[in-house]
């Protein structure tokens, strides 16, 4: 028996060694098509939202590119996969109307190959990290310019309209996105469509007042500051500020509390809600008690699910790209590539020829629509698993515990009331000798 003791093999059990694998398999959820979609859809209305309110407040330019769409918002959308194709300007410009090229300089450190060019800029423009961090941005990047020292009120407002207008799609997509999620994480099984949307008719509310709650209690807070900050505008009134300027810094302390928990956990408050099914104020409970009693283990895990996202995006963009890069190189054999490339970029080449033009720039944005709905969904989904790894180090929850809604009881048959007896059918008529015959 020792002998067979010695020699057996026990299976290690990774998940429970290192949980954080969990997070590996959030790639292979974002890519369901239906939350790619979703993420897509989420990211078109945003844009769409965005132009449309940064029009009625502002110029363009006058608040940087971030919120306005100089193009349509389905294209701006898909702007997160750079453009890749088969003939850089560089090597066009080189040709002359003749067809002959004009020869090359030898690679140097300033003359690298037209394609070795080309790849290290879409790489450049792939890994940056407004991309990876799109589905943050989406909804935080209004309400973090609320802060800004130099903004007037006008702005305020409508950064406040924007921020809003996020949360509101973000609501539904993002909610959508993350309940299945969660839900497919600690159980390894998909959540259906009606389920996650009969989720959300019960939790959206929630969904949406969670982070507007933390915001009422900066605005608590901050109110009695912003009055004290007017006797400032008086030289007998600074000195009466000075007196409660301890006060104040008390304040400015629970602000930036109130402010760095909601930034940094306001993800894990949605997924609380996906997870837990309960109301805000138990999700926005956890989402600080998280961020605050373990913030080393919520950088390692953001750390290692934004790695995991880089490695992803860098495969789906590569994918997207690809399919792009070798559509328009194989109709440049027909078409020509001094063709295709003026096609692919707007430019004034008449008016039918640019409609066709427009119509090719959609479909071919339909496909990299699919790199940006990726983003959004792999960071819900992240959320999602990031959430569940805190919950087990702070609350000792098994990673596999998860809200599930009862399924509504089909309504019994109707039962016929006793004493009443269904009439026997009745049979049918002899036929007459006569009729047989």
């Amino acid at each position: 028996m020792t002998g067979q003791d010695n020699g057996a093999v026990r299976r290690v059990l990774w998940a429970e060694l290192l949980p954080w694998l969990l997070l590996i398999r959030c790639f292979r959820i974002a890519l369901q098509v239906r939350w790619i979609i979703a993420g897509a859809a989420g990211m078109v209305l945003t844009l769409a939202g965005w132009a449309l309110i940064s029009w009625l407040f502002w110029s363009p330019g006058e608040l940087g590119d971030s919120f306005h769409a100089a193009r349509c918002p389905w294209l701006e959308a898909g702007r997160v996969v750079p453009d890749f194709y088969p003939l850089p300007a560089d090597k066009r410009q080189a040709e002359g109307s003749s067809g002959e090229t004009t020869p090359a300089a030898p690679p140097g450190p300033e003359t690298r190959p037209a394609g070795q060019s080309a790849l290290q800029g879409f790489l450049k423009e792939v890994l940056h990290w407004e991309h990876i961090s799109a589905g943050w941005i989406v909804v935080a990047r209004p309400f973090l310019w609320m802060f800004d020292r130099d903004i007037v009120f006008r702005d305020f407002v409508g950064l406040l309209l924007l921020g809003v207008w996020s949360l509101v799609v973000w609501t539904f997509f993002g909610g959508a996105i993350n309940r299945g999620a969660v839900y497919e994480l600690a159980t390894q099984e998909r959540l259906g469509l009606g389920r996650v949307i009969r989720f959300l008719k019960e939790k959206w509310l929630w969904y949406l007042a969670g982070p507007v709650i933390p915001l009422l209690g900066v605005l608590a807070v901050g109110v009695p500051v912003m009055v004290l900050g007017l006797f400032l505008r008086f030289s007998v009134g600074v000195v009466l500020a000075a007196l409660f300027w301890p006060l104040a810094l008390a304040a400015g302390f629970v602000l930036a509390l109130l402010i760095v928990g909601l930034v940094l956990g306001w993800p894990l408050l949605w997924s609380g809600i996906s997870a837990e099914g309960s109301d805000g104020y138990d999700a926005i409970g956890r989402a600080y008690n998280y961020t605050y009693q373990r913030p080393v283990h919520y950088l390692f895990y953001a750390v290692v699910a934004g790695v995991l996202g880089t490695l992803g995006w860098l495969l789906v963009a590569s994918v997207v790209g690809a399919i792009v890069y070798m559509t328009y190189w194989a109709a440049s054999w027909g078409g020509g590539l001094a063709t295709v490339r003026e096609l692919a970029t707007p430019s004034a080449i008449g008016s039918v020829r640019e409609f066709g033009a427009a119509v090719i720039r959609f479909w071919t944005q339909c496909v990299k629509l699919a790199g940006a709905g990726f983003l959004v969904s792999y960071f819900w989904t992240a959320a999602a698993g990031v959430y569940l790894l805190l919950r087990r180090d702070c609350d000792a929850t098994e990673l596999e515990e998860v809200y599930v809604e009862e399924e509504p009881e089909p309504l019994p048959a109707p039962t016929p009331s006793p004493g009443t007896e269904s009439p026997a059918p009745a049979s049918p008529p002899e036929a007459k000798p006569e009729e047989q015959e």
